[in-house]
């Protein structure tokens, strides 16, 4: 898959995305506790981002985008979790939903949105907590609306609500649609208070008394199935690509990333970890040690192939125009939820070997512990949910629902 430049870096020179990724990791790592401490990205560290080009990977080229292949972008989200898993959780929210409104809006929207001043920068979440909204002309109206787990939205200019579809005699018939807002429209609450992750800012939002045109609002469902509004991106393979692995597939590579990351410290912490209470004096001495970092690498490489080969599953139906089989879209969900579940166990197998000192408010490991143990329960993640839609498959059942 070819590797496309970012945006000119200093002296004009282009930027390879997964080296301007990889550069970032040893601040990105430095400032976790600051990041931790805040709640979500600081301004700065979100400017080297913007001007390193690293919101704007799937942005169509023709609106200033570098549009990359999917191989690529998960290089890049991956070197950006071994730094800190919430910045990389941010970039593929909101990656993700730049990509979304590109494929599913219709060019007249595109248009305009991606004009957005200082660039377009979309957050997006689809269940909301509770919500009051009527179908009205030419649009729907949101008379109030409370949508939890909000991730990126400090550093959006656009939003993405989950809102329902409605028939044509303004019953509402399913949660299945994504009305498109801008950010200074919905109010943050600011309630993001958590043990891990806690530098995705996944705040609550409200929004009161809003009208959205229809022109704003796609179908959740037709993209599912592979139906998208964006006619004037037929010739672009990248915005055929099938949205629900693709999605799951996102997520995914904060979560590898972490655990890479998580590996880097234990080896550094274990080049001068003592050990207490047998015949080896060094950590880095003890033939368990070794045993528990040879598998436990195994275990990351290993979800690393099944990413990876998702990912080229993902660009090369893409490619042939994006019809991906149910089975194979089901497929690639199991592995894309086993690999989640290997990194933990991987992880977790470093956390035994940690010592007493993995209570430490401070250490290192341990934060990056709690945020894989947190970004892996994600519902799109859920390794169980995922394992079970394919064995229904298996056995001649339909999936039971419809995030396939």
């Amino acid at each position: 898959m070819a590797t496309h430049p970012v945006q000119a870096g200093p002296g004009g020179d282009p930027v390879n995305p997964v080296m301007a990724a990889t550069a970032l990791v040893a601040e990105l790592r430095k400032r976790t506790p600051e990041i931790n401490a805040l709640g979500r990205l600081p301004n700065d560290l979100v400017d080297k981002m913007v001007e390193a080009g690293l919101f704007s990977l799937t942005i169509p080229r023709q609106y200033g985008g570098q549009e990359i292949d999917w191989r690529t972008y998960m290089e890049v989200l991956v070197q950006v979790g071994r730094g800190n898993g919430s910045a990389s959780w941010v970039l593929a929210i909101l990656n993700t939903v730049n990509w979304m409104v590109a494929a599913m809006f219709p060019k007249s929207v595109a248009d305009r949105v991606f004009a957005t001043p200082g660039g377009f920068r979309a957050a997006a979440v689809q269940t909301p907590r509770q919500y009051n909204i009527r179908k009205v002309d030419g649009g729907i109206h949101i008379e109030q609306g409370r949508w939890p787990f909000n991730s990126g939205i400090y550093h959006a200019n656009w939003d993405g609500l989950g809102v329902p579809s409605f028939d044509a005699d303004g019953n509402e018939v399913a949660l299945d649609c994504l009305a498109l807002v801008p950010a200074d429209k919905v109010k943050i609450l600011d309630d993001w208070n958590v043990v891990a992750m806690r530098g995705t800012g996944s705040s609550t939002v409200i929004v009161e008394d809003l009208f959205v045109p229809d022109e704003y609002i796609t179908s959740m469902s037709d993209a599912g199935r592979g139906i998208y509004n964006s006619p004037h991106l037929a010739g672009q393979p990248s915005y055929r690509s099938p949205f629900m692995p693709l999605f799951t597939a996102t997520l995914g590579f904060p979560v590898l990333g972490m655990g890479y990351g998580a590996l880097d410290i234990f080896i550094e912490q274990m080049k001068t970890k003592k050990l207490f209470y047998s015949r080896y004096d060094d950590q880095r001495d003890a033939p368990i040690t070794h045993l528990q970092l040879g598998e436990a690498s195994a275990k990351l490489d290993a979800c690393r192939y099944l990413l990876g080969n998702a990912v080229d599953e993902i660009q090369d139906s893409a490619e042939r125009g994006g019809d991906m089989a149910l089975d194979d879209r089901a497929r690639l969900k199991r592995d894309i939820g086993f690999s989640n579940r290997m990194v933990c166990e991987a992880i977790d197998l470093l956390a035994t070997a940690s010592g007493a000192s993995l209570g430490g408010a401070s250490n290192a490991f341990t934060a990056v512990w709690q945020d894989i143990r947190v970004g892996h329960v994600h519902a799109t993640l859920a390794p169980n949910t995922n394992l079970e839609t394919y064995g229904r498959l298996l056995v001649g059942l339909d999936p039971g629902h419809p995030f396939v």
